[in-house]
């Protein structure tokens, strides 16, 4: 199990007369085999040195392709657009939702693959205002035309459960958790930050699509080094915007 730390504050803006912890919003049946939803997303993006945004709507799925074994864990195969290289991989226990990445290297010629150790933990029940830390090492590995490469992050990532927000969307009006993370990367052999990432997003607590996420907002900076001894970075940053404008399949098992 990974090692998270914990701590509890205040509870943020509800809007609800009684706090209520985060375990509504999550939904056991998306990782029940079988599984499969498929959604529309709008997604805008604005870089900082840019001065229109621009804006796509992708479509979306979610499936429940499979179990495995892996240290003694059973393993959950999900399939979707975010993982196109192989499955990506949960498990669930002691209250926890737990991602170990994705893909494989069984192409030798275009493939890659994504390792978290420990793998990065989501308390599932979090009271309004708790805030869950963790550090791992994320692995990204790939072939790009027989060209093997290999990069090595130490990440500290914080996940906050601000409380329960009504949120307006294209679906509707929910009742929606608010979780507010952050997630700073650096390089294991130099040390030097290479991404640092804000992030707000709202997953419905009720309705027909209860642990749908149904919006999220994100500032996203990514750090350039010009040779190995440069001692400043280059900034490049954007503001993002997503939001499920419409649910195709919602087959939950």
């Amino acid at each position: 199990m990974a090692t998270i730390l914990s701590a509890c504050g205040g509870g943020g803006d509800d809007d609800i007369a009684e706090p209520v912890d985060s375990a509504a919003c999550f939904n056991a049946g998306f990782y029940r085999l079988g599984t499969e939803i498929a959604f529309m997303q709008s997604q805008t993006t604005q870089a900082a040195e840019s001065s229109s945004a621009s804006t796509y709507v992708h479509s979306l799925f979610h499936r429940v392709v499979g179990e495995e074994k892996q240290d003694g864990a059973n393993i959950i195969l999900v399939d979707s657009n975010e993982d196109s290289f192989g499955h990506s991989r949960y498990a669930i226990g002691n209250g926890v939702l737990l991602y170990y990445g994705f893909g494989n290297l069984d192409n030798l010629v275009f493939s890659s693959k994504q390792s978290l150790v420990p793998a990065r933990a989501s308390v599932m029940a979090m009271q309004p205002g708790q805030v869950t830390m963790q550090n791992f090492v994320q692995t990204n590995e790939g072939y790009l035309k027989g060209v093997y490469t290999r990069g090595v992050s130490n990440v500290a990532y914080t996940r906050t459960f601000v409380g329960l927000e009504t949120v307006t969307t294209s679906l509707g009006q929910f009742s929606a958790c608010r979780f507010d993370t952050k997630t700073q990367a650096k390089d294991a052999d130099s040390g030097r930050l290479t991404l640092d990432t804000q992030a707000t997003s709202w997953v419905a607590a009720t309705g027909p699509y209860r642990g749908l996420s149904l919006k999220e907002n994100s500032i996203i900076t990514t750090y350039g080094y010009v040779g190995t001894n440069a001692a400043e970075a280059t900034q490049y940053t954007s503001t993002i915007a997503k939001e499920t404008t419409q649910v195709n399949q919602f087959d939950i098992k």
